[in-house]
Protein backbone atom coordinates (compact mmCIF):
# COMPACT_ATOMS: atom_id res chain seq x y z
CA UNK A 1 0.00 0.00 0.00
CA UNK A 2 1.57 3.31 -1.02
CA UNK A 3 1.90 5.87 1.74
CA UNK A 4 1.17 9.33 0.39
CA UNK A 5 1.11 12.64 2.19
CA UNK A 6 -2.64 12.50 2.79
CA UNK A 7 -2.33 9.00 4.26
CA UNK A 8 0.47 10.11 6.59
CA UNK A 9 -1.61 13.05 7.80
CA UNK A 10 -4.54 10.74 8.45
CA UNK A 11 -2.34 8.37 10.48
CA UNK A 12 -0.94 11.29 12.47
CA UNK A 13 -4.45 12.53 13.30
CA UNK A 14 -5.47 9.01 14.33
CA UNK A 15 -2.42 8.66 16.60
CA UNK A 16 -3.18 12.02 18.25
CA UNK A 17 -6.81 11.05 18.76
CA UNK A 18 -5.82 7.74 20.39
CA UNK A 19 -3.31 9.47 22.65
CA UNK A 20 -5.88 12.08 23.72
CA UNK A 21 -8.51 9.39 24.31
CA UNK A 22 -6.09 7.32 26.38
CA UNK A 23 -5.14 10.30 28.52
CA UNK A 24 -8.80 11.21 28.94
CA UNK A 25 -9.55 7.70 30.17
CA UNK A 26 -6.56 7.82 32.55
CA UNK A 27 -7.71 11.16 33.97
CA UNK A 28 -11.25 9.88 34.43
CA UNK A 29 -9.99 6.80 36.32
CA UNK A 30 -7.70 8.90 38.52
CA UNK A 31 -10.58 11.23 39.44
CA UNK A 32 -12.77 8.23 40.24
CA UNK A 33 -10.10 6.59 42.42
CA UNK A 34 -9.54 9.85 44.31
CA UNK A 35 -13.27 10.19 45.00
CA UNK A 36 -13.46 6.57 46.22
CA UNK A 37 -10.57 7.12 48.61
CA UNK A 38 -11.65 10.57 49.78
CA UNK A 39 -8.63 12.28 48.19
CA UNK A 40 -8.51 15.58 46.34
CA UNK A 41 -7.72 15.49 42.62
CA UNK A 42 -6.00 18.67 41.41
CA UNK A 43 -5.56 19.30 37.70
CA UNK A 44 -2.87 21.82 36.80
CA UNK A 45 -3.60 24.35 34.04
CA UNK A 46 -2.36 23.34 30.60
CA UNK A 47 0.52 25.83 30.47
CA UNK A 48 1.49 25.76 34.16
CA UNK A 49 5.30 25.73 34.38
CA UNK A 50 5.49 22.94 36.94
CA UNK A 51 8.79 21.51 35.71
CA UNK A 52 10.44 24.93 35.95
CA UNK A 53 9.21 25.82 39.44
CA UNK A 54 11.53 25.56 42.42
CA UNK A 55 10.20 23.04 44.92
CA UNK A 56 11.44 25.09 47.89
CA UNK A 57 10.79 28.75 47.09
CA UNK A 58 8.20 28.36 44.25
CA UNK A 59 10.04 30.71 41.87
CA UNK A 60 10.59 30.00 38.19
Amino acid sequence: MPVGRAWQELLLKLAKFLCDASFGFFRMRMEQKCRERGKRFVLAPRFYASSKTCNTCKTT
